[in-house]
């Protein structure tokens, strides 16, 4: 998807960049609309389409990108919930922890146990 989509920047986007009055990525590139931003509806065919030309077994949708970065950002933040929730608009941080200190916990304990087990002489630990 990712290559997919700079080759869309590089190869698509760019010959009407120019027609785009707003900051947004996702335009129509030819047709009558040439430079309007695709709607909702619009990017979630583009990406079902690239998903099948793809031969994936699922579909990915635009809330799977803000997902992505969403958990990247909590990551990369040293899991900074209220940095999160600020960034991504957010009420408030336990929003944030509720969502992805779940997901971020099980993969913790996923290194720790395998730091555990690789421990001479330490009994192996349970999940």
């Amino acid at each position: 998807m990712i290559s997919s989509f700079y080759a869309y920047l590089l190869d698509e986007y760019h010959s009407v960049q120019h027609l785009a009055a707003h900051e947004q990525i996702l335009v129509h590139t030819n047709g009558r609309s040439a430079g309007a931003a695709l709607t909702t509806s619009g990017v979630r065919k583009m990406l079902r389409r690239a998903s099948q030309r793809a031969d994936l077994n699922s579909y990915i949708t635009p809330h799977a990108f803000r997902h992505r970065a969403t958990a990247n950002l909590y990551a990369a933040s040293d899991f900074n919930a209220d940095l999160v929730a600020q960034e991504f608009g957010w009420a408030n941080a336990t929003q944030v922890t509720e969502l992805y200190g779940r997901s971020a916990n099980k993969h913790t304990m996923k290194y720790l146990n395998e730091a555990w087990q690789a421990m001479p002489g330490r009994p192996p630990q349970g999940n």
